[in-house]
């Protein structure tokens, strides 16, 4: 690939990282004033470019089509575990002993020796641990080590199965 074509692509990456975090960060201010825009902005931009350069440096790859199909079971995992989470911690108000939920492994669908493969690993860990039922506390070749209040795995958890 030509030097320009590739400045290009990561000039493209970093802005689509800069809008994302642009937007989170407006939406977790208060008040939003030119200064706070312009501070905002500012570093996002850095930020944007870190992640750029970042992702380079460990020779990964994103794969959006996955991500995104890994993403929308989020919405429905953080929905039925919230409400599974409120009737852990209502029935656990009332009696001592052992809480409820358990370790597990959970096998990825890669055994994570490349760096693209790490980073599935790294999607993987973060979208499972965005539902409350869930949390990925370890990850070992291709494998994560996961809290869960569940028995049986979600759909969540059976998309990063192989």
């Amino acid at each position: 690939m030509m030097a320009g074509g590739r400045i290009g692509t990561g000039a493209v990456e970093a802005a689509a990282w800069w809008l994302v975090l642009v937007a989170g960060y407006l939406l977790l201010i208060s008040t939003v004033t030119v200064v706070e825009f312009a501070v905002g902005a500012f570093i996002s931009a850095l930020a944007g470019v870190a992640a750029v350069v970042a992702r380079r440096a460990s020779g990964s790859r994103f794969a959006v089509g996955t991500t995104l199909r890994l993403l929308a079971y989020v919405p429905a995992s953080v929905l039925a575990d919230t409400v599974l989470l409120v009737r852990v911690l209502v029935a656990e108000l009332g009696r001592r002993g052992t809480p409820a939920g358990r370790m597990r492994t959970v096998p990825l669908a890669s055994p994570g020796e490349t760096a693209a493969e790490n980073t599935w690993t790294a999607v993987a860990a973060g979208t499972m641990s965005m539902a409350p039922g869930t949390y990925a506390l370890d990850t070992h070749r291709g494998s994560l080590l996961v809290h869960a209040l569940r028995d049986e795995p979600d759909r969540l958890e059976r998309a990063v199965r192989p």
